[in-house]
């Protein structure tokens, strides 16, 4: 008996030391037979979504079973989260139908000891992002979606799955880490975030924009049908334009629908719906010094020219009326400074009142949500230094300061149209606009509020841009919709200068200026005196360059022709333009129109 003992202990022993000597890596698990979508988590910006399609079909592949306890139609679809790093991620759904979302994450070892990581989880929104924790335990984390349609007892009605209908599926290991803009004042009382954040790819901000030209369509009822917080809202003659947020690390491109994949149009009111319009909260950049403008004190001016280019501030507003009001949405007026004098000679002072117009002051801000558009950055300063600095029409002149850029030099699209139509509706005679969105097709919003404009009788006067580039080809908006059809209000300036330095001689299109014979309106010289930013008294000036000062050069011009002053555009032309061969020979302006640089002298 202890013999057969002996042996037996041996035996033990050898089996205790044969398996201490396999590594782990010798041991294989069971072949996993599961067949279903696999979803990456190792990029931070521009993840693409897997998108299920064919939704009233069942998911095909080998699917694992999984104790779903949610709502279900039979219809579910389930994916496997790729290796989280450490065991944390965000799921993202884009949900490109009308309904409810439900979803559970599971984790398992393949189709065995399979935990719920989460309870059922539900959304109305068509963009979710979940943070799921504790995911690391497991070899493999599944995600089980399913969907019920909105009907009419909580939604606009009674929806119906359309053929074109999906639902996304993306997961990031953390959120991106972006830049944002300070954005509304604890102290304002219009509501608004405290900063805007930028998308994950930098070209847009973190939201898109909603809305409608028609100011009866119900455009709250379709920001409720999204789902998504309403970030900022704006209501007016001109229409309702409505900013919803969309959740940190999702692409605004994706949810506002602007790709291959509309997520917004199964959402839409089924009444009145045809003039809706959803797009991206662009990230507008105005030119600087060094950055599209240029110091214009290097360039050697005309020396007949210098005294029609002086800053010399004359006839500014009165109260009760017969005012040329023009608008400049830009950086605002340096106020406080050594010019603060000369800029409140020309503040605002009709009748209309309204939550961005008072009267006795010099504007609004729409970053801050106040009335003081504080210039932080001096582009606004010299593009309105250069409007007042040599007017002479008869008619007092107003200028009213809409400031959109703040000290980062960038504006948000929803800040320019709301300004725009907010110009409208104070009967602004003349807008400046001396800034450009480039896009390859107009934006909605903004296309609405230019054509309002025109309907209205209001003139805009904007830039061409600074690029060297024909604007067909590189359109900027809304300097584009010079010359075109329905948009003769707009009028679209280049840069020109003189060679050889002789005013007597036909204008050449400055080096930097953007051309187009078929939507740049007229050129004006390149530059012209107008106060110093943060001058520290009032032999203080500076010559900015750029199509930011050509415009305003218009601008002025033309406001001695327009309201009170009467004439028009068409005597305007007559008597202040000339015509430049070189100009018109090389197609970069319409006709070859320009601007004497001594007009009216």
């Amino acid at each position: 008996m202890k013999h057969h003992q002996f042996l037996l202990c041996l035996a033990l022993l050898g089996v205790i030391l044969l398996w201490s000597g396999c590594d782990d890596e010798d041991l294989t698990d069971p072949d996993c037979t599961v067949d279903i979508p696999v979803i990456s988590t190792n990029v931070l910006c521009g993840n693409e979504p897997y998108y299920f399609e064919n939704l009233d079909e069942p998911q095909a592949g080998n699917l694992p079973s999984l104790p779903f306890n949610c709502t279900t139609s039979g219809m579910e679809r389930i994916v496997r989260i790729d290796e989280p790093a450490d065991g944390d991620f965000y799921l993202q759904l884009y949900v490109g139908v009308a309904a409810t979302v439900h979803f559970q994450v599971f984790g398992a070892n393949c189709e065995d000891n399979v935990v719920p990581i989460t309870g059922c989880l539900q959304s109305d929104a068509v963009a979710v992002s979940e943070r799921i924790v504790s995911a690391n335990d497991f070899e493999d984390v599944y995600v089980v979606i399913d969907y019920t349609l909105f009907t009419s007892a909580n939604h606009l009605a009674d929806y119906v799955l359309g053929p074109d209908e999906f639902i996304g599926v993306a997961a990031i290991d953390e959120l991106p880490q972006t830049d944002a803009i300070d954005y509304r004042d604890q102290s304002s009382t219009y509501e608004g975030p405290g900063r805007l954040a930028f998308s994950c790819d930098g070209g847009t901000f973190q939201r898109v924009i909603i809305g409608s030209c028609n100011n009866k369509a119900d455009v709250y009822a379709w920001a409720r049908e999204m789902g998504l917080p309403i970030s900022e809202a704006y209501q007016g003659e001109g229409g309702t334009t409505v900013a919803l947020d969309i959740p940190e690390g999702m692409s605004p491109n994706a949810v506002g629908g602007m790709g291959d994949k509309p997520l917004t149009k199964p959402r839409r009111p089924k009444a009145d719906s045809s003039d809706f319009f959803i797009e991206e909260d662009y990230i507008i950049e105005v030119s600087t010094l060094g950055n599209g403008l240029f110091d214009g004190n290097d360039i050697s001016i005309p020396e007949e020219a210098l005294p029609c280019l002086a800053y010399q501030p004359r006839n500014g507003s009165r109260p009760g009326g017969g005012n040329v009001i023009v608008n400049m949405i830009d950086s605002g007026i340096e106020i406080g400074g050594a010019f603060n004098d000369d800029f409140q000679g020309f503040i605002y002072q009709d009748e209309y009142e309204s939550a961005f117009a008072q009267p006795g002051l010099f504007g609004f801000d729409y970053l801050r949500g106040d009335f003081e558009p504080n210039d932080e950055i001096g582009h606004g300063t010299a593009t309105a230094g250069t409007v007042i600095g040599d007017y002479r029409g008869d008619a007092p002149l107003t200028v009213f300061h809409s400031k959109i850029f703040g000290i980062n030099g960038l504006a948000s699209y929803f800040g320019a149209v709301v300004a725009t139509n907010e110009a409208v509706d104070m009967k602004s005679t003349i807008i400046n606009m001396s800034w450009g969105i480039p896009l390859e097709e107009a934006p909605q919003a903004l296309t609405c509020a230019v054509q309002r404009a025109a309907s209205q009788g209001v003139v805009i006067v904007t830039t061409a841009g600074n690029e060297n580039a024909n604007i067909d080809a590189a359109p900027q908006w809304p300097g584009a919709f010079g010359l075109q059809n329905g948009f003769e209000n707009v009028i679209t300036v280049a840069s020109m200068q003189y060679p050889n330095n002789n005013i007597d001689e036909d204008p050449v299109k400055a080096s930097f200026s953007n051309f187009s014979n078929q939507r740049v309106n007229v050129a004006a010289y390149l530059t012209s005196q107008s106060p110093a930013f943060m001058a520290t008294d009032l032999d203080d000036f500076d010559y900015i360059g750029g199509t930011s000062i050509s415009a305003p050069l218009i601008t002025r011009s033309l406001a001695a022709y327009l309201g009170p002053n009467g004439g028009g555009l068409a005597l305007w032309t007559a008597e202040r333009l000339e015509r430049s061969s070189q100009l018109n020979s090389l197609g970069q302006v319409y006709e070859g129109l320009y601007l004497p640089v001594c007009s009216g002298f």
